[in-house]
């Protein structure tokens, strides 16, 4: 067991990471800020360090966790990434050998960040969207994690195209609700769904802008992807939802500023469920057993 530190006691107060602009629509939409706000706290609550970032992107995430007071590693499976991640690593003067090439889906590529043990905390923000076999990548997960460690991962979420009445919406219900009726029951079905969505949106290439037009990018469901979690040996599995929008967003156009108004406003929603719906993207909130079968490994 390693020794504990100062750095370890819990928090009680942190630094906020929502933007003061955040209402300001020419502004892009800061969701992973929204997702932070809840990350922080619940790292902050428990002893414990030591912080894997899995994606690192550009190292905008690097000051929100180190202001915090958490010891951070990363890794990411872009190398240009991982050099500006290295840059803005020595800018905020850390170690930027903390920061390498990694792929989630092959723990030997990223070993060399392993070296101290496991970790108390791992964020993967727009990871596991680009992920076909999850199931491998969150035991892999599991085993980068210290016994009651926790982890927060991101994934796209399915169940909002059933409000956003786009071309997303008619796949929902072609491809996931009613792939097994009659091929008659689905052409009637099809072509009044055709009739009534905006079919032309999201386009192709704003998607592809987002993705790159090689690279995967799933949509996955709220309700069974917790599952996947408790099958890797994780427990005390949440959803938490982030990234709302106040009705379809073709409509946001229209009155962006008091869409930016609504979206904001509703990430601070407590119903429990309107984010299943309304939000595009959740964290799912896990935790590794504080003692379990697989400590050994």
């Amino acid at each position: 067991m390693r020794p504990a530190h100062d750095q370890d006691l819990p928090m009680s107060t942190f630094i906020d990471p929502v933007p003061q602009d955040v209402a300001d629509p020419t502004t892009d939409y800061p969701a992973n800020a929204f997702a932070f706000r809840y990350v922080l706290p619940a790292l902050l609550e428990t002893p414990g360090r030591r912080l894997l970032e899995i994606g690192v992107g550009q190292g905008a995430a690097l000051s929100v966790f180190t202001d915090s007071g958490f010891e951070m590693s990363g890794f990411d499976i872009d190398h240009a990434c991982v050099v500006q991640t290295q840059n803005q690593a020595i800018a905020l003067g850390l170690d930027a050998e903390r920061f390498t090439h990694g792929d989630l889906r092959e723990p030997a590529s990223y070993r060399s960040i392993c070296t101290e043990g496991r970790f108390d905390g791992i964020v993967a923000m727009g990871v596991l969207p680009h992920i076909a076999d999850k199931e491998s990548s969150i035991r892999n997960l599991f085993d980068l994690t210290e016994p009651g460690g926790q982890v927060f991962i991101e994934f796209r979420n399915l169940l909002f195209a059933m409000s956003t009445f786009n071309r997303f919406t008619h796949s929902m219900f072609m491809d996931e609700l009613l792939h097994e009726v009659s091929g008659p029951v689905r052409d009637a079905v099809d072509h009044e769904l055709a009739s009534r969505l905006r079919m032309d949106v999201p386009g192709s290439v704003a998607r592809s802008a987002d993705a790159g037009d090689d690279i995967l990018e799933t949509f996955d469901n709220p309700l069974t992807v917790p599952a996947l979690f408790a099958d890797a040996g994780f427990d005390d599995v949440r959803v938490h939802y982030f990234h709302y929008h106040a009705g379809m967003p073709y409509l946001q156009s229209e009155d962006p500023d008091a869409f930016r108004r609504a979206d904001v406003a509703l990430e601070d929603d407590s119903s429990g469920w309107r984010g299943m719906f309304l939000a595009s993207a959740f964290v799912i909130h896990a935790r590794r057993p504080a003692t379990s079968s697989s400590d050994a490994r």
